[in-house]
């Protein structure tokens, strides 16, 4: 899997600009442009997808929010009895962590620093940007 990413993302795209224009590896438009604009991207586009899967998924924060509300939280309690009945299995479900795909994750880090490496002579920048973009990946 990380080998056709980085196919895709790393040697496609060079391969396309030598094909298309050799003498425009300019900074401001050719191909050093786009592969920080794929570095960014890469940097970006995971982490925050990860993010939103795992911590702010709508329909799992209400049931969260629900579930304490009728269990009678220190901070939601009311006089009331709780109307909602819950097993607990759904409340397990709720509260557990979404699972990790470690062969998402090590595709992930494998293609990084796959296009590193090609990329790293054409544009130093993108050695800060791979460092940046695996620490977060595991920080989420």
């Amino acid at each position: 899997m990380a080998f056709y990413q980085f196919i895709n993302a790393g040697v496609l795209v060079v391969l396309a600009n030598s094909i298309l224009d050799l003498k425009n590896i300019s900074l401001t438009n050719g191909l050093a442009a786009e592969i920080t604009q794929i570095m960014l991207m890469n940097v970006i586009v995971p982490n925050v997808s990860l993010f939103v899967t795992n911590y702010m998924a709508p329909g799992k924060w209400w049931a969260k929010r629900s579930i304490r509300k009728a269990l009678g939280d220190e901070k939601e309690k009311s006089k009331e009895e709780p109307k909602d009945i819950y097993l607990q299995e759904e409340v397990n479900e709720t509260f557990e962590e979404v699972p990790i795909d470690l062969a998402a994750r090590y595709s992930f880090v494998l293609k990084t620093l796959l296009l590193t490496a090609l990329y790293a002579p054409f544009v130093p920048l993108v050695v800060p940007l791979s460092i940046c973009s695996i620490l977060i990946y595991y920080q989420i």
